[in-house]
């Protein structure tokens, strides 16, 4: 099940486990019996992940366009030199009208791409599934996006709606690079009696103990109800979490909600409730902007960077207190619930738990 997206912002985000195959690939489909006139190039990763967006923007491209794949990994870094000029060879083949870049890594490719072959710098992109995409349009001449990212106003209204417990403060720690977009998300928080509460963190040395300082004071002195971690990867890293995030938090059982599903998901990493983009339903969107780009002749940059408009809901019951009690029926209205404890252990009155997580397309 998806759910429109009302109230609009993003944050940065992270997207891990990108696999590469052992060989480069090129594939074309057409999509319906009409005889593709113009191609379209999707520059990403080879995973599920991306392979289900791209599968919805496929199922719902123009009859007359042709979709085709150019896989790239970080792992090609070492052989970038041959990686180029495989996709040069592919770009001559195929002539692509628009390119749809999935991560940021496809991205700095195609940068790389253009600063070789200029001729190529006014091609159209759309670039998705990406860390900060405005930044990333920002960076490409002709080009526009779908933010992955969900505004932190959606993930807590979407909490406070399943939960008893009232969700009235909520803590936040970010860099200094994210401070205005933090001030927004506080207004925004504000208007829906919401007050979010925000510590920023120096870069540099000592980043460990900055951020356990600042877990811990939000935790023992401003008393939050929940914590939303902010995608941001710097401080999301492996070494980060284990040295600070985990020992800050052991103690803390109430809802973290981050737009990671694999911190919900990972019994190891932090995040009990996630809102995150439904992969399918972005590549749908995808192709709903391709199409108003065509509109403005192939000008992306017409064409403003908008937010996903379906999402899913995750929740592990198993990283929330019993104390925080959810309201009756509100697992019918997530998407996927994770929870490995015996429904007596849960304090909830639903039964048949995953039965009645509606599992995603």
């Amino acid at each position: 099940m998806t759910y429109s997206i009302c109230l609009l912002f993003a944050y940065s985000f992270f997207i891990g486990g990108h696999g590469a195959p052992t060989t480069p690939s090129l594939q074309g489909t057409a999509v319906t019996q009409t005889t593709p006139t113009k191609t379209i190039m999707v520059v990403r990763p080879d995973n599920s992940h991306f392979a289900r967006a791209t599968a919805g923007l496929q199922h719902h491209l123009d009859q007359d366009l042709d979709l085709r794949n150019f896989y790239v990994s970080k792992q090609d870094k070492q052989r970038r030199g041959r990686k180029l000029k495989q996709f040069h060879q592919a770009v001559l083949e195929s002539k692509p009208r628009l390119f749809v870049l999935m991560n940021n890594y496809s991205v700095e490719f195609l940068r790389d791409f253009q600063a070789l072959h200029p001729e190529y710098k006014e091609t159209p992109c759309l670039v998705m599934m990406a860390v900060f995409a405005e930044k990333a349009v920002s960076r490409l001449p002709n080009a526009t996006a779908i933010r992955y990212e969900i505004p932190a106003i959606t993930n807590l209204v979407n909490l406070r709606a399943l939960m008893k417990t009232p969700i009235r403060r909520v803590g936040v720690i970010y860099r200094p690079h994210l401070r205005e977009d933090v001030a927004n998300q506080i207004e925004l928080c504000r208007k829906e009696k919401i007050e979010l509460t925000a510590v920023e963190i120096e870069n540099g040395w000592g980043m460990p103990r900055r951020i356990r300082r600042a877990l811990k004071t939000l935790v023992n002195d401003k008393e939050i109800d929940a914590l939303w971690v902010i995608n941001d990867s710097e401080l999301l890293s492996p070494r980060l979490i284990q040295r600070s995030w985990n020992p800050a938090l052991q103690d803390f059982q109430k809802p973290v909600v981050t737009g990671v599903e694999n911190f919900v998901s990972n019994p190891r990493l932090i995040g009990s409730f996630a809102v995150v983009p439904d992969h399918y339903d972005l590549g749908h969107q995808a192709s709903e902007l391709l199409s108003h780009i065509r509109e403005t002749d192939w000008q992306a940059t017409d064409v403003p960077v908008s937010y996903p408009f379906s999402v899913r809901k995750i929740l592990n019951l198993d990283k929330i207190n019993t104390a925080f009690t959810l309201r009756d029926h509100a697992l019918l209205e997530i998407d996927q619930v994770i929870s490995h404890q015996p429904e007596s252990q849960t304090g909830r009155q639903q039964t048949g738990i995953q039965a009645s997580a509606r599992q995603p397309r």
